[in-house]
């Protein structure tokens, strides 16, 4: 479960609220809160900047809030280091937003994993 109704409650918002700055009804962040419905990338861009947290934290996939970079380079591969040069490159929408696609692309492969194959017989 995402964390957004505990993110938005911490700073006593209501859902009417949290609905205008997100430009969306408050039914849609029920919605969201209770997983009802999936928040687009631009959405949990606007949530993260707005609770000051990663996209990862509010989408419940990491128990913390901003996370440094705890790896260091030597534990990484070549590839590893690459894709860490560029996305240092970006600026901090384009690093969002690739936050967010790497979530949605998380979340999708675990349902895939999730779900049992069907057997033809």
């Amino acid at each position: 479960m995402n964390r957004v109704k505990e993110l938005r409650l911490e700073k006593n918002w209501t859902q009417e609220y949290l609905g205008k700055k997100l430009n969306v009804q408050d039914s849609a962040i029920s919605k969201y809160e209770t997983g009802r419905a999936n928040m687009t990338e631009d959405t949990l861009i606007i949530l993260a900047k707005l609770f000051d947290a990663s996209i990862d934290y509010i989408v419940g996939l990491s128990a913390i809030r901003k996370p440094e970079l705890f790896l260091k380079s030597e534990n990484l591969s070549e590839d590893e280091k690459r894709v860490l040069e560029y996305y240092r490159r970006l600026d901090e929408e384009n690093q969002d937003l690739i936050r967010g696609t790497m979530v949605q692309l998380y979340k999708e492969q675990k349902k895939e994993m999730e779900t049992p194959s069907q057997q033809i017989s």
